[in-house]
């Protein structure tokens, strides 16, 4: 099967996400908005925010507040009228809607249309490897998981999930083979998902995307969420290439549909997370060698939302923070008998300016309280550069982490 590398163009039933095919033929007025242009009275009413409407139809705000651009709203009150339009000598009739009224529409209430059960997308990730089930299975859920990205906010203010791929040459490019399920769009700096498999180790941050999700090939100086030991044997590419570019469609339409959900780390969970954070701290300190850096304090939020999103849930679950623990303890075990990548271990002691910013927030709000980055600028003297520094390590080390994607909460622990 011939698989589109954009997301442009698609037009076959099979390319559509479950959003996508209900929008597009489920429901009239009902779309993601897409303003025309700087107007914020003309816009458009998109079947998702990765695909145009491929409907002849124009909306003009009368007389009511505008929606936010990439809103999901139904127009619930709204007056037609047909015009004739020419381009390229060819005449089309164009729907011009002039909406008195709108609601906002939660987009995961409409699907009841999943492209995939969530095991047929995890078992992808197994195609190009040979072994045990117990090895292999880990190692599909962590691509899985980084596939599907994660909304929860890290130190560099962005979702997304960042990999050590800890990998030889041959088992790199199986891994770059399954990620062609990633469309051209999300390559870009630009995109709103960006995705990075990046070989020769580098920070791309881009500044406009909500999710950055990378994964580096055997790591030596940046921090990541989760390490991924693809030291495994692989069945000949003749054997599985065919099978990935059949697959692709129906699993990047299953993507599409996951990455419309924000699951929340509500409060009545928080403690699990905290937990989590205590024992990757224990696991981390007690090895005297690391083949990676380890992000403790965002690395525990990232997985759980990412495997709510993976279940297309809107809240993180308990059982979601304890498969992301067990997952994570699993994979640093093996990642640490990967002894060809052991590296110097990261000092435990923290600079000064994040050592005194600890102290300060401690004296000022407390391990139980939840706090902004605002009321720190507000209750502090430090420079918006020391700040940002400051905080990203202590998130880093696991004394910090974010339980929404505007706060922050101490953890209790000796700096």
């Amino acid at each position: 099967m011939v698989y589109r590398k954009s997301l442009k163009n698609r037009e076959y039933g099979f390319e559509f996400s479950g959003t996508e095919y209900s929008l597009i033929f489920e429901h009239d007025n009902m779309g993601f908005v897409r303003f025309a242009g700087r107007s914020k009275k003309i816009f458009y009413l998109d079947p998702s925010p990765f695909l145009p409407t491929p409907k002849k139809e124009k909306y003009i705000l009368e007389k009511c507040q505008p929606p936010k651009n990439g809103e999901l709203i139904r127009v619930t009150s709204l007056e037609t009228e047909t015009v004739v339009r020419q381009k390229f000598g060819l005449f089309n009739n164009v729907e011009i809607k002039y909406v008195r009224a709108w609601e906002k529409i939660n987009p995961n209430k409409l699907i009841h249309r999943k492209v995939l059960h969530q095991d047929e997308f995890i078992d992808y990730f197994k195609i190009p490897f040979i072994g045990i089930s117990d090895h292999i299975e880990p190692i599909s859920r962590c691509l899985a998981l980084y596939c599907v990205s994660s909304p929860s906010i890290g130190s560099n203010h962005k979702g997304g999930i960042d990999t050590a791929m800890l990998t030889g040459k041959n088992q790199w490019s199986a891994f770059k083979k399954l990620m062609s399920i990633i469309p051209n769009n999300f390559k870009k700096t630009t995109s709103s998902y960006f995705y990075g498999m990046i070989e020769k180790e580098k920070n791309i941050q881009p500044v406009n995307s909500l999710e950055v999700s990378r994964a580096f090939k055997n790591p030596i100086d940046l921090f990541v969420h989760i390490p991924v030991t693809l030291k495994v044997e692989l069945k000949k590419s003749e054997y599985y290439r065919e099978n990935i570019d059949f697959q692709i469609p129906m699993m990047r339409s299953h993507l599409l549909d996951a990455l419309l959900f924000r699951p929340e780390i509500q409060s009545n969970v928080e403690s699990h997370i905290i937990e989590s954070i205590y024992d990757m701290i224990e696991n981390v300190e007690s090895n005297k060698m690391m083949t990676y850096k380890q992000d403790i304090g965002n690395a525990s939020p990232k997985l759980s939302s990412a495997f709510a999103r993976l279940n297309f849930s809107e809240k993180v679950t308990k059982e979601n923070i304890k498969e992301s623990k067990s997952m994570w303890e699993d994979m640093f075990v093996r990642s640490q008998q990967e002894k060809a990548f052991d590296l110097p271990k990261v000092q435990s002691k923290r600079s000064i300016d994040a050592q005194n910013l600890y102290y300060d927030l401690h004296n000022i709000f407390g391990v139980e309280s939840v706090f902004s980055m605002d009321q720190i600028k507000e209750e502090t003297k430090y420079s918006e550069w020391i700040l940002g520094d400051a905080i990203a390590e202590l998130q880093r080390c696991g004394a910090v982490y974010s339980p929404t994607n505007t706060n922050m909460k101490l953890i209790d622990l000796k700096i």
